[in-house]
């Protein structure tokens, strides 16, 4: 994850340093507070590349551009204890139910309380957009587990959903990028029914 956060860092300086030279924001400091904002709300959407990356797995290998900015965040896991204690069984439990607590977590501190807590509206639209990208493709990523369960069977069959899951996995990406892309800019991104789910919880776009 560190290449992307690096990466995003670099283009919000850029970012900052165009709304400058351009003038295009009328102080120093409303530059820099709208950098900010769009970086926060850019690093929204590592947690569920991040979910991707967990349950992708090996098949990005295949997928050249993004195994460059993700390459380091796969290849190690940590061998599992045959402890057989409490604490060490009560560790695996809770290492099984971390995705759902962080999930949980973000929205009830981001999403549901975020006004009261005076964060941004664009950093609370687009934490939700990444995490509703992440619901809505879970029918996806259902298919793709049931079509992997079938790559021992004859070669061409074996290609054809080899190459169709890929391309499922791209869908994913795509969609995370596309709206990385908006939120690094500072505007916000309007996916069909996603966008309209965004201002069910965070509230309408200022």
């Amino acid at each position: 994850m560190s290449k992307l956060i690096i990466l995003f860092l670099l283009v919000s300086f850029i970012r900052f340093f165009l709304l400058i030279f351009t003038n295009k924001s009328k102080t120093i400091f409303n530059a820099l507070t709208s950098t900010t904002i769009s970086f926060l709300a850019t690093c929204g959407y590592l947690y569920p590349i991040q979910q991707y990356i967990n349950y992708y797995g090996n098949d990005l290998d295949d997928l050249p551009i993004i195994n460059l900015l993700l390459s380091n965040n796969r290849g190690y896991q940590a061998p599992i204890s045959l402890d057989s204690d409490l604490l060490s069984q009560f560790t695996e439990k809770l290492s099984q139910y971390s995705s759902l607590i962080i999930f949980f977590c973000i929205y009830f501190i981001i999403i549901k309380n975020g006004k009261k807590y005076k964060i941004d509206h664009f950093i609370r639209y687009n934490v939700m957009n990444g995490m509703l990208i992440t619901l809505f493709s879970t029918p996806i990523s259902y298919l793709y587990i049931e079509l992997r369960q079938y790559l021992t069977i004859n070669q061409f069959l074996k290609a054809f959903i080899d190459d169709f899951c890929i391309g499922l996995i791209l869908i994913h990406f795509c969609l995370m990028f596309y709206s990385i892309y908006f939120s690094i800019t500072n505007r916000y991104v309007n996916l069909p029914i996603i966008g309209d789910a965004c201002e069910l919880h965070v509230g309408k776009k200022k």
